[in-house]
This record gives structure tokens, C-alpha cells and sequence, in this order.
């Protein structure tokens, strides 16, 4: 009994910094939930655009040149407008996770995966509009 107390009290001092969580940096203001709000819909509106391009693409006969994209084109139209949906979503989650980081760096470029992912889906639109 005795040995079985001191494996688990070991254990739990070992392994709780795995799960303590850092505090986070309350560092929200409304100003910075405005643009996330703009970079969020912006990011949503250029999804749903390079999906409508795409779609048109593969109407015609045509395929996706995007690896990433390319098992994703083989669903429903409507399941591969979900799925990027959902991936645009996760970026904006993680910029909004990353403005709460506890680290300064972190905090100050939590704007740029949401843009990163907008100018990706926008050169992938006006390329798809193009051929």
C-alpha cells in the first residue's frame, strides 16, 4: 500500500507541470477582438470564394493543383465546403488562442496565420478564375 502511494505521488509531481496549464495573458481588448472579428470574416469570405472557384474548376473537368486540397476535392461539394469552412475556422481559432499566449512574441503576431490563410485562399481563387 505504502509503495503504491509513493509511485503515485511520484508520478503526479513528475507529470503536473504536464498539466498545469500557464496563466493566460488577459490581454483582450475590444479593439483587438474588432480586427479579429474583420480578419475572421475575411478569412471565411476567402474560403468560401476559393471553394466556389475550385468547384467551378472541377464542374469543367479540371483538378486541384493544391496537395494539401487535393484529397478534400474528392468529397461532396457540399462536405469539401464544410471542410474548408472548418479549416479557415481553425486558423481563426489559433489566432485567437495566440492572443492569450504567454509569450510576448506570440501575443504581438497573433494576426498572422488569419492573413497568411486569407492571401493563400485569395491567390488560389484568382488562380482557379484564371485556368
Amino acid at each position: 500500500m505504502k509503495a503504491r502511494f509513493s509511485i503515485v505521488l511520484g508520478v503526479l509531481l513528475f507529470t503536473w507541470p504536464v498539466f498545469a496549464r500557464p496563466p493566460l495573458h488577459a490581454v483582450h481588448n475590444f479593439a483587438q477582438r474588432r480586427v479579429w472579428a474583420v480578419l475572421t470574416t475575411a478569412s471565411l469570405g476567402a474560403a468560401a470564394a476559393d471553394v466556389h472557384c475550385t468547384l467551378q474548376i472541377l464542374h469543367e473537368g479540371g483538378y486541384e493543383t493544391d496537395p494539401l486540397a487535393r484529397p478534400f476535392t474528392n468529397l461532396p461539394a457540399p462536405a469539401y465546403a464544410t471542410a474548408a469552412m472548418l479549416g479557415a475556422a481553425g486558423i481563426d481559432w489559433i489566432g485567437l488562442r495566440m492572443q492569450s499566449s504567454r509569450h510576448l512574441w506570440i501575443r504581438r503576431l497573433w494576426w498572422a496565420p488569419q492573413v497568411a490563410q486569407i492571401q493563400f485562399n485569395i491567390v488560389g481563387a484568382a488562380y482557379s478564375a484564371r485556368h
